[in-house]
């Protein structure tokens, strides 16, 4: 594959949107939406106590959501270029 094409990133963002997809699915089935949210936001709040930020609880599980996907995105292109490009 020709690295000045883009494909790596499309193919990123197509395994992003499969693999998000199952994982809801399969979420699903372990914990409920409430119980998730609940203990996201828990320990969101306490990591940003232990940090020393001041933030909102509510803003929480969506800044920790946002970190996950750039923390994933960010492991997936390193893997996938490590491998290509050596």
């Amino acid at each position: 594959m020709p690295h000045r094409t883009g494909v790596s990133h499309a193919v990123a963002a197509l395994a992003a949107m499969v693999s998000a997809s199952y994982l809801k699915d399969v979420l699903k089935h372990l914990v409920s939406a409430r119980d998730l949210v609940a203990y996201a936001n828990a320990v969101g709040v306490q990591l940003a106590d232990q940090v020393g930020v001041a933030s909102a609880t509510d803003t929480v599980a969506g800044v920790a959501a946002v970190g996950l996907l750039v923390v994933l995105t960010f492991v997936w292109g390193w893997a996938y270029h490590h491998s290509v490009i050596g």
